[in-house]
């Protein structure tokens, strides 16, 4: 997984359950020095496994931020 890739991740893209991550979005710099979400390099959608030495700091990550960003 890319750093950029990583940047663009989202809570609804993390399935704790079966330890993988789907990555579907990359953030890259626009003009101006701005943030912006695109494609991955591949221009498509892929599923990742999530390390397991992630997982339950994933986890409590994902539990304390507030359910509308979930």
């Amino acid at each position: 997984m890319h750093g950029s890739e990583l940047a663009a991740l989202r809570v609804g893209r993390v399935d704790l359950m079966r330890c993988r991550l789907e990555v579907a979005e990359a953030m890259t710099g626009v003009n101006g020095g701005r943030l912006a979400c695109g494609t991955p390099k591949s221009h498509e959608a892929r599923s990742v496994p999530l390390p397991l030495f992630l997982l339950d700091a994933m986890a409590v990550r994902i539990a304390c931020l507030p359910s509308l960003s979930r």
